[in-house]
This record gives C-alpha cells, sequence and structure tokens, in this order.
C-alpha cells in the first residue's frame, strides 16, 4: 500500500498547516478507506482575506481521498461537541462496563453545568451531569457513574452518546454513535 507515497494536507495562502492534534500532513494507514475527523484552527487567520487549499496525492488507483463536511466558520460562543466514545471497548467479558465520552469545548466561552447521556441497544437514556468547566479550546473525558450491567447481546450492541448544552449554537456534533461486543472487535464509531 501507498503510505508515505499518498497524502493528503491543508494549505493557507500555499503555506501547510496543521492540524489540532499538531500533523500537518495524513498519510492513509490502510487500504480500507477509513474516514477519519481532522479540525484546523484558523483563528491567527480572522479578520483577513486569505485563500485555504485541500491537496492530496495518491500513488495507487486505490488511494482515494475523499473530503466531505467541510466547514469554514467564525467560532460560536456555545459550542460543545462529543469528539469521542473513548469506552467501552469490545472483550470477553461485558459486564459492568465504564463508559467513557471526550467531550470538547469549540466555542469561545468556557462551559459547564450541562447534561451527557448515553443510551444502550436503543432502551433508557443514562442522563448525567457534566459539572467541571472545560476551557474553550480545550477537550476534557468524562466517565458516567451509571456503569453498564450484564448484556444479554453478544454482538452489535448500539450505544448513543450525546451531549445537551440549552445554549449550544451548532447541534451537529453533538451526538456519535459506536457499536462494540464480545468476540473481540473494537468499539467503531
Amino acid at each position: 500500500y501507498g503510505e508515505k507515497y499518498s497524502w493528503f494536507r491543508v494549505l493557507v495562502n500555499g503555506v501547510a498547516i496543521a492540524d489540532t492534534d499538531g500533523n500537518s500532513e495524513f498519510n492513509a494507514l490502510s487500504a480500507t478507506g477509513d474516514w477519519t475527523a481532522h479540525r484546523f484552527n484558523l483563528d491567527s487567520y480572522a479578520g483577513t482575506t486569505f485563500t485555504l487549499e485541500l491537496q492530496a496525492a495518491n500513488r495507487y488507483a486505490t488511494d482515494i481521498v475523499r473530503v466531505d463536511n467541510l466547514i469554514v466558520r467564525q467560532k460560536l460562543a456555545n459550542d460543545v461537541s462529543l469528539n469521542a466514545i473513548v469506552a467501552p471497548a469490545s472483550g470477553c467479558s461485558l459486564d459492568n462496563l465504564a463508559v467513557t465520552v471526550e467531550i470538547a469545548n469549540l466555542g469561545t466561552m468556557p462551559q459547564s453545568g450541562f447534561n451527557v447521556q448515553y443510551v444502550l441497544n436503543g432502551g433508557i437514556p443514562v442522563v448525567e451531569t457534566f459539572a467541571l468547566t472545560i476551557p474553550a479550546g480545550y477537550a476534557m473525558n468524562y466517565t458516567f457513574t451509571a456503569l453498564i450491567g450484564a448484556i444479554d447481546i453478544l454482538a452489535n450492541n448500539t450505544i448513543v452518546c450525546s451531549t445537551t448544552l440549552g445554549t449550544d449554537q451548532d447541534a451537529t456534533n453533538d451526538t456519535m454513535t459506536g457499536m462494540f461486543d464480545e468476540i473481540g472487535n473494537d468499539l467503531t464509531s
């Protein structure tokens, strides 16, 4: 596979920029075409005119770069995002599992006191309050105090996690769905 020969990058005014994780060039990790999400902070260009360029090079016909849901906008004051479902992961024993999510504050105001919830296999929502404060531009993990008890379904358990900030100005990034099972596959979201 064409790792290091096939790549994707984002440029501003002709200069490659790093995403919020510090990466500026993205190489394919596998030929399966897994989607990955990347965020770029363009704060230093606020109030200016700039050129945003997406570049890709593909060595093999199976190397394909796709861009979806490209959003360029000014930061909102109130925007809490569910970044990842960290746990549970699949394994041999799925009794008393902790649910952990990564929550990001993409807005310009600190956020606290909002609800976080998960729903397992379409059941009753487990709702808890995120009491800590997430500063603007930061992310934090939250582990629910309510554990998932014994699971009757061995495969394809679906968990839907979400945040509910009453003043959230972008609800499109508040929910994430993942699957896990007891036969050894990792959680996918």
